[in-house]
């Protein structure tokens, strides 16, 4: 990359959220009745599929199921999410907004795109302990239920040195778009990213590393994310986090703190967010409700302002 070009800038995609597949086909009232819910589709694979809500900053919520029949059963022991707990916040994702050219190949990642997220991809292996870093790019897709077929690319990150994934979470994947990101995220169509819960986009995701040290990743939260600052504290984990489409609320933050700190959830959870809302009625608040016997699922919101 040449001196003049700018600096790649990572952008929240998508929060996802497991959740029961009945759970996903009948929401229950409390989830229904506070955000607009919209009817992803199946993934390509057969083994998952998804109910969205979009927020008007470009991001969204993805809750995710393993589908209740033989491709999903047998699917789900191999998949990435296959161990992760129903009802909870397993895994985010960024992605980089593409610019293609007359002279990209329309079925893969626009060239400058996949150029900026080497360039990413090579800081973060940099920066890693242990070889950490992410993997090449790998293509993936869903159809959406009115047969618009939808492409990606996406990556994870791996520990090289122990030959395995990196447990999902603990650091961002991405998911780059080869066909057109607004098909897949239509949030500008106004009545899909509005909330009867006046949400516009996440507030703060807190990361607690479950078996990493949150100190061992900072060095590759400080290649994808602006530190915010904090005094001389030079080992403050929080990080600010761009969206697609900035301006619907004063700007949402990474927290990336140790397993068992101190925290509004006790430590115990790998992922937590809070959201933000343009409605006063619902800033301070909780809402929530049993997504199992064991787990409940809740969303907690801030004032947008």
């Amino acid at each position: 990359m040449s001196p003049s070009t700018k600096k790649p800038e990572p952008l929240l995609d998508h929060v996802v959220i497991l959740v029961p597949h009945a759970f996903l086909l009948s929401p229950p009232p409390w989830l229904a009745e506070s955000f607009t819910l919209y009817p992803g589709g199946q993934h390509r694979d057969g083994v998952t599929e998804n109910v969205l809500v979009f927020f008007a900053d470009g991001s969204y919520l993805e809750l995710i199921a393993f589908v209740d029949n033989d491709t999903g059963e047998k699917g789900r022991p191999g998949h990435r999410w296959g161990a992760q707990k129903e009802g909870s916040v397993i895994d985010w994702a960024l992605t980089l907004l593409s610019d293609p050219t007359g002279d990209d190949d329309p079925t893969d990642v626009p060239e400058s795109t996949r150029a900026e997220f080497q360039e990413i991809q090579r800081g973060v292996k940099a920066a890693g302990a242990g070889g950490i870093g992410y993997q090449d790019l790998v293509g993936g897709g869903r159809n959406r239920p009115d047969g618009e077929v939808l492409k990606w690319a996406t990556s994870s990150a791996e520990d090289a040195a122990a030959g395995k994934p990196l447990e999902p979470g603990v650091l961002p994947f991405w998911c780059l778009d080869v066909t057109d990101r607004l098909l897949r995220v239509p949030y500008r169509e106004q009545a899909l990213a509005k909330h009867a819960s006046g949400a516009v986009g996440v507030a703060v995701l807190q990361v607690a590393p479950p078996s990493s040290s949150a100190s061992d990743l900072r060095p590759m939260y400080d290649v994808l994310f602006s530190k915010v600052q904090q005094g001389d504290d030079s080992r403050a984990g929080r990080w600010t986090v761009e969206t697609p489409e900035p301006g619907h609320h004063k700007g949402g933050e990474v927290h990336l703190v140790e397993q068992g700190a101190s925290s509004s959830d006790g430590g115990k959870k790998k992922l937590s967010l809070k959201l933000f809302t343009t409605s006063p009625g619902f800033a301070g608040r909780k809402i929530g409700g049993p997504v199992t016997d064991q787990i409940r699922l809740e969303f907690e919101f801030v004032s947008a302002k």
